[in-house]
């Protein structure tokens, strides 16, 4: 929490209510030109900007805090709305720190300039103070509602609702920084029992849930298709697959789906994120009409959102939710894809393995698809990896290969012998038909 002196707001006040609002300054005006000089360009911005922040602070806050600000607004001169707007920044600026600073910040900016300077100098050391002539020797609240005003029991309940505001954003705090999500929830449950409109709250628990779920998914698709980590950009490696599952016993899907509806009924969804996490989250839960009418509205909210549902894991998450190929379609027409053909292939093994595209030096011999099978019953829930090696540059013949969870890797085409020797080539267009054949369908380059 931070203090801020009492003389301070004081003064703050009744810079405003001269300069700060368009009816002060016409009342300032109406008194006369020799009476109120005119700040100093940079002067008059700063006061705008310390408006600004306190007018906005009050649409975040609300309550009883939006009601004195507008009565402010309205009437500057009226004592009781200065008395009252100067109790509430105290009682704000003790709540947040970094609301206190910001005004005091600007205010010393005001004060730069020598009419400022002089307007407050005989503010501190005068009884009467500014255009205003309100009485700052003690602050008395008086027991009546002034029209547009507000009461004593109205500054008492201000005073608890400011205390439980500041509770729930230490909650939210502890919240950001637990390890565990348990313990984020406990966090999160306790500080909108305080102060329910919390900005922001819901999206980043329902974000931090979804990451979870992600990470869940990735590391299942991992083991399924044998990718190494790396290829995917994540920090799970194969020696702790193992512990990674006992850590992650299962995906909190429909928790993640619970917050961050919540967060979008409460419009809480930063450049859209909420949206998109939703779709993928849908998606998983086998929800399909849900997850496309989810991506639209995130493609409505962001364009850009697009590029994260075309990454591989992503996609291969929204295809969890297919149950034919002409659903799967559907879904790559979604997020402005469509199924590999022969061209995009040939011209993936081209880039792949041109040494210019190689900075890192690796030595690469084969480059990678994620794929789903297609079976009687629809769509095996268990991806697989295609692999289909560099081809001869003059003969243009290669192999390919696909791994599926515990079994054996099948080679495309089948080989005369079992001694691991690829001794048979074919074209890649070849490569693909067979592919067809088994019913493997490339979803994605790796």
């Amino acid at each position: 929490m931070s203090n801020i002196d009492p003389q301070l707001t004081q003064q703050i006040v009744q810079l405003l209510a001269t300069y700060g609002t368009p009816a002060g300054i016409a009342a300032a005006q109406a008194v006369g030109t020799g009476a109120v000089q005119a700040l100093g360009s940079g002067a008059a911005k700063a006061v705008k900007s310390l408006w600004g922040k306190i007018r906005h602070k009050s649409e975040q806050e609300g309550g009883i805090v939006e009601v004195a600000v507008t009565a402010f607004e309205a009437a500057p001169q009226d004592t009781e709305h200065q008395q009252a707007l100067s109790f509430v920044l105290k009682q704000l600026c003790s709540a947040d720190s970094a609301f206190a600073r910001e005004i005091t910040q600007l205010f010393k900016e005001v004060q730069r300039d020598p009419v400022a300077e002089q307007f407050i100098q005989n503010i501190s050391g005068n009884a009467q103070v500014g255009i205003a002539g309100a009485n700052y020797g003690s602050v008395t609240i008086h027991q009546t509602t002034h029209q547009g005003g507000i009461n004593k029991e109205d500054f008492a309940k201000f005073g608890e609702e400011i205390e439980r505001k500041h509770q729930a954003r230490i909650l939210f705090l502890k919240a950001e920084n637990a390890t565990s999500l348990v313990e984020c929830e406990r966090f999160i449950r306790e500080a909108l029992q305080k102060y329910p409109d919390l900005p922001g709250v819901r999206s980043f628990l329902g974000l931090r849930v979804s990451n979870a779920v992600i990470e869940h998914f990735t590391y299942q698709l991992l083991t399924d298709t044998l990718v190494q980590p790396e290829r995917l950009g994540t920090s799970v490696i194969p020696m702790f697959y193992e512990q990674f599952a006992l850590m992650n016993p299962a995906p909190p899907k429909l928790e993640a789906i619970h917050w961050l509806e919540k967060a979008l009924q409460y419009q809480d969804d930063p450049e859209g994120e909420v949206t998109a996490a939703l779709a993928l989250m849908y998606g998983y839960s086998d929800a399909y009409d849900l997850m496309l009418n989810t991506i639209q509205k995130a493609r409505t909210l962001s364009p850009s959102l697009i590029s994260s549902f075309q990454r591989p894991v992503h996609l291969m998450m929204l295809i969890y939710a297919c149950h034919s190929l002409t659903s799967i379609e559907e879904v790559m027409r979604s997020i402005s894809l469509q199924l590999p053909k022969l061209e995009e292939v040939q011209q993936a093994l081209r880039e792949a393995s041109d040494p210019k595209n190689n900075p890192s030096n690796v030595i690469r011999l084969s480059i990678e698809w994620f794929g789903i099978e297609l079976t009687t019953e629809g769509i095996s829930r268990t991806p697989v990896k295609v692999r289909i090696y560099f081809p001869h540059k003059e003969e243009l013949t290669t192999y390919g290969e696909i791994t599926r969870r515990g079994q054996p890797s099948t080679i495309i085409p089948t080989q005369p012998t079992t001694d691991g020797i690829i001794k048979t080539f074919i074209p890649v267009d070849q490569i693909l038909k067979q592919l067809t054949d088994k019913g493997i369908v490339l979803i994605t380059l790796i």
